[in-house]
Formats: C-alpha cells, sequence, structure tokens
C-alpha cells in the first residue's frame, strides 16, 4: 500500500447520479488532482469526465459486420489500455463506482501488486441480494424488496465476485448498513456521499396548491405506480394538489424542473435517501420518502428534513397531512440546504474519505447480518457464498472480525 497524502486519484468506471462530478469536486477541493475515465454515459447524468470510452468508440450498429465488430473491439481495447496506462502512471489512488477496468476484476490484483490505495464505494444494486436484504429486514418488521425476483445463481455470481474482490483487496469500501446483508468487512458509512451543492438552484417558496414531483430512473424500483395511486386516492379525497412526472430527462433540463415543484415523491421501500432526493432537499423542496431512525438502524441524522414514508400507508398519511398544511411545507423546505451543506459538502465527505484512505479515520460499521443470520436459498447459492468467503479469509481484517465456524452450510 502507498502511504502519505494522496497526490492524483483515478476515478471510474461508470457514473451513478453523477458521482464522478460530485466526487471530483470535492477532491480538488481537498487539493487533490483527479483522472476520471467512464464506460457509457447517460443523459440523465450529469458533469464531465476526462475519457468517456463509449464516445471515442461508438458501439457498431446492429447490422455490422463480424470484420466491423473487431475492430471496433481492437479499438476500443486499445483505447481502454491508453487510460490504463496513464492511469497507473499518475495516479496513486483509485475510486471505482460499479465495476474497474476488468470484468473479472484481475486489474484490482495488478493495481495492489503496483501499490496502488483502492476505494469501493458501493451503489446499492451492484452488491445487494435479494434473499439476504429480505431476511435481514424482516427483523425490523420491514417489507421485503418489492423487485430482482426474478434472479438467479447466475446473477449472484457477478455481485459476489465484486463485493468479495472489493472487500479482499481495496483499502477503504464503502456502503451503507442497509446494503450489507452480504458483507464481511469493517466499512466507511456511505449515507454522506458529496452533492456539489452550487449545481442546484434555491427556491424555497411553497404554494398553496403544491405541484408534486415523482421522476423515478426505474418504475419498478422506484414503486411508481404505487406513488400514482396514492395521488389519485387523494384527488378523489378532495386534496388539491398537480402531479409533475419525469421521465429519465437530461439533468440540466430537470434542474429547471426542480426549481418549479414544491415536494418530491421519489420512491417507496427505500431505507436511504437517494442523490435526487438530496438534489430536492438542496433546491429547497420537501421530500417524503426513507424511514425513521427507528426503523432500521442506520446513522440516520436528526437534521434530516426529510418526511419518512416506505409504505404506501405511510406515503398517503404523509401527504394527507403535508398538502394542505403550507406552513409545515414551508418550515421543512427551508431546512433543506442547510442539511446537504451540513453532511453532503463535497469538501467535507471527500475529506472523510481521504482520512480513512490515509489511514487516519476508522471504519463506521462492522456489518454482521451474513457472518450471524443469514441462511443461503440453495446447495447452489450455499456453495456460491463459501467461494466468495474464501477469497477474503487471509485478509487482516477478516481475523479480527469474523469468528471462525459453521452455520447453515456456510464455511467462515
Amino acid at each position: 500500500m502507498t502511504h502519505g497524502p494522496i497526490r492524483k486519484v483515478f476515478i471510474g468506471c461508470t457514473d451513478i447520479a453523477s458521482l464522478i462530478h460530485d466526487f471530483t469536486v470535492g477532491f480538488k477541493a481537498n487539493g487533490v488532482d483527479v483522472f476520471s475515465m467512464v464506460f457509457e454515459r447517460a443523459p440523465i447524468q450529469w458533469g464531465q469526465c476526462d475519457v468517456e470510452l463509449g464516445a471515442l468508440a461508438p458501439a457498431p450498429a446492429p447490422d455490422a459486420t463480424p470484420a466491423d465488430i473487431a475492430a471496433w473491439q481492437q479499438h476500443r481495447s486499445a483505447l481502454l489500455q491508453a487510460v490504463w496506462d496513464r492511469a497507473v502512471e499518475e495516479c496513486d489512488t483509485f475510486l471505482f463506482i460499479w465495476n474497474s477496468f476488468l470484468d473479472d476484476y484481475s486489474d484490482i490484483l495488478e493495481l495492489k501488486r503496483r501499490g496502488k490505495r483502492i476505494v469501493w464505494w458501493f451503489m446499492g444494486s451492484d452488491c445487494r441480494w435479494k434473499a439476504a436484504y429480505d431476511q435481514d429486514v424482516a427483523r425490523f418488521g420491514i417489507a421485503p424488496l418489492h423487485y430482482d425476483a426474478a434472479l438467479t445463481e447466475a446473477d449472484l455470481l457477478p455481485r459476489m465476485l465484486r463485493l468479495r474482490t472489493a472487500e479482499a483487496f481495496a483499502d477503504v469500501v464503502v456502503n451503507t448498513p442497509s446494503q450489507c446483508s452480504l458483507a464481511l468487512r469493517p466499512y466507511l458509512d456511505g449515507l454522506h456521499s458529496p452533492v456539489d451543492i452550487a449545481r442546484y438552484p434555491h427556491v424555497p417558496t411553497q404554494r398553496e396548491r403544491p405541484v408534486l414531483l415523482h421522476a423515478p430512473s426505474s418504475t419498478e424500483k422506484k414503486g411508481t405506480n404505487e406513488i400514482l395511486g396514492v395521488f389519485d386516492e387523494l384527488r378523489a379525497e378532495g386534496l388539491s394538489f398537480d402531479v409533475q412526472l419525469l421521465d429519465r430527462m437530461p439533468h440540466s433540463q430537470a434542474l429547471e424542473v426542480y426549481a418549479q415543484v414544491d415536494l418530491l415523491v421519489g420512491q417507496l421501500g427505500a431505507l436511504a435517501l437517494g442523490k435526487q432526493d438530496r438534489e430536492l432537499m438542496a433546491c429547497g423542496k420537501v421530500v417524503v420518502g426513507g424511514p425513521t431512525p427507528e426503523t432500521y438502524p442506520q446513522h440516520w441524522p436528526a437534521s434530516c428534513p426529510a418526511v419518512p414514508a416506505m409504505r404506501t400507508d405511510d406515503l398517503r398519511d404523509a401527504l394527507r397531512q403535508l398538502i394542505p398544511d403550507v406552513e409545515r411545507r414551508r418550515q421543512l423546505a427551508s431546512r433543506g440546504r442547510a442539511h446537504i451543506i451540513d453532511r453532503h459538502d463535497p469538501k467535507r465527505t471527500v475529506g472523510r474519505l481521504i482520512e480513512a484512505v490515509e489511514g487516519r479515520r476508522s471504519p463506521d460499521f462492522v456489518p454482521d447480518f451474513f457472518r450471524n443470520h443469514f441462511v443461503p436459498e440453495s446447495p447452489e447459492i450455499t456453495e456460491l457464498h463459501n467461494l466468495g468467503i474464501s477469497l477474503t479469509r487471509d485478509t487482516a481484517w477478516y481475523g479480527q472480525h469474523i469468528p471462525p465456524g459453521t452455520r447453515d452450510g456456510l464455511v467462515f
């Protein structure tokens, strides 16, 4: 492991919720230079990367010949190699979101061989497994995950490889407790992800007849049908409000809409607020969603002005009170931006990460559900989990935090 202050960090290779921009702002505010790359860029993402591979090597047309496809693959591989060569030469630290350079993560081993420091920031679906999540939250009376029911053993393998590779070789891993039902090692808490506050217009006004925003990146995962059903019920009760629906709009256009609405209903069933929730609070809007601190043992700040609503009943009750109470909405809206500055300022949040990478900050929590409670759903799944466990067994943290033994077919 490289010691001393971070000089330059590579950030890649997938941009989720425009985090690469937010991390870049935070690192540069702490005096750390950045080199970044993404494989592809979605229109809903915002901010510049140094290299966007998909723009330099666009995918072949559907009617491309085998020769065309082979030429594209060769060109793309050459570009990726050039990015790798530059990153290895210039950067002492590598921050990965979702994936690294290679699908089998063998590049992680090579980076460690070269003495580079590695950070892995988990997002949710990259490490979450429905069977484990459902068992974990059931202890707290929380409903099971309302999607991913069709996932199979083949879907577990890439998640397991990603998770255990990061746990085995990264210097710092970042996650939130509700996403750690498969996790083993100590983690830095990712609830405090950076938000570039300067990007968001602050318009904390509230109308007598509010405009409610719902802008799902995935209608299934965000519970769109249930949310729209609640809107219909409240209209039938005579409540006066308007609804603004957005469907994967480019971020610059979405910001214009954010400034014009009063209240966000982002998602149901979530045990943590998402980037969109934080964006609307930064704009001075009311946010409805997420749990209470008593619902699930996450490090939920008391200053957060979001109105909890995990289920349709919660949402119905919350909106039934909020829609006619413009004064309460104004009070909640007035607290949002200050909360984001306090908890998600890029300089401060990335500063915490830098402290952890440089060995000046300890992890925030050690997940114990997988070790002590999880029951695999089949012998085949058990075998995969035992393979993943074996990848981490020789690490220093494993001996400190994972008691040896067997349970429900799992070998620790």
